[in-house]
């Protein structure tokens, strides 16, 4: 959904979502598990939006936030945070995503599709004033080579 293809979506998720089903059939428990089945539910829902069915959309994040919620709030899993709040956002819960947004703020979580998503709720999400200082330092370090070249040459940064 990433690329926006509905399409080609469709054609995929119910084949992924069966070979997961069959998968989480002989380890409920597996982490790695829930997680794919519940990012296979938000893809159903996507395409259950795209098609104006607000009722199917809502159920799949229902069930993808449900089976995400005790692995997020026990466990540290960046992609299981990232998974839980998209849930979250589009089920417009923005105060419980506020503090998990906030948590993968801090991380540097900072994918195109998910900012697009937290901004689209007017949810603040700023780059850790940790993490940009240390940018910072980075490009002040060393000028890239053919700084200050004209011609049209790439910038290229210098090798180690």
């Amino acid at each position: 959904m990433a690329r926006k293809d509905v399409t080609g979506a469709e054609k995929l998720i119910g084949p992924a979502k069966d070979a997961v089903g069959r998968l989480r059939e002989n380890a409920p428990d597996n982490r790695n598990l829930i997680l794919l089945s519940a990012q296979t539910e938000m893809v159903a829902g996507e395409i259950a939006a795209r098609h104006g069915d607000a009722g199917a959309s809502h159920d799949t994040w229902i069930r993808a936030r449900d089976a995400l919620a005790t692995l997020g709030k026990t466990g540290s899993d960046i992609n299981v945070l990232a998974a839980w709040a998209t849930c979250l956002l589009l089920l417009d819960d923005l105060e419980t995503a506020r503090p998990i947004v906030s948590k993968l703020a801090a991380r540097g979580y900072r994918t195109p599709d998910f900012v697009e998503l937290a901004t689209s709720k007017q949810l603040d999400f700023p780059l850790d004033a940790h993490l940009s200082q240390r940018i910072a330092e980075i490009l002040k370090q060393e000028p890239l080579v053919g700084e200050g070249k004209q011609g049209g040459e790439a910038r290229q940064p210098t090798q180690h």
